[in-house]
């Protein structure tokens, strides 16, 4: 989606309301999403009923603060697993 994340999320959020539970995937790319016009807060509020977790090759790394995480610059991004109810 590259940087539009927030904009799919939003058209979602009766969906992602609706389950349970649920695990979404996410390449985070901080730079994409400002240039949509979006942030890391829109992201987070969107997903505040889920915990993110860091995704590396062998671990996943539960993460506080999304802020902590990502370099803002235009090449950098994370891997998010995001779980509801985990």
């Amino acid at each position: 989606i590259q940087g539009s994340e927030v904009l799919a999320l939003r058209g979602m959020q009766d969906l992602l309301k609706a389950q349970e539970s649920l695990i979404l995937f996410m390449e985070l790319w901080p730079y994409g999403l400002v240039h949509a016009g979006t942030s890391l807060g829109d992201l987070s509020k969107l997903l505040e009923d889920f915990s993110p977790y860091l995704m590396g090759e062998s671990f996943l790394k539960k993460v506080g603060d999304l802020d902590s995480i990502v370099d803002k610059g235009t090449d950098h991004f994370a891997n998010l697993v995001w779980f509801k109810n985990r």
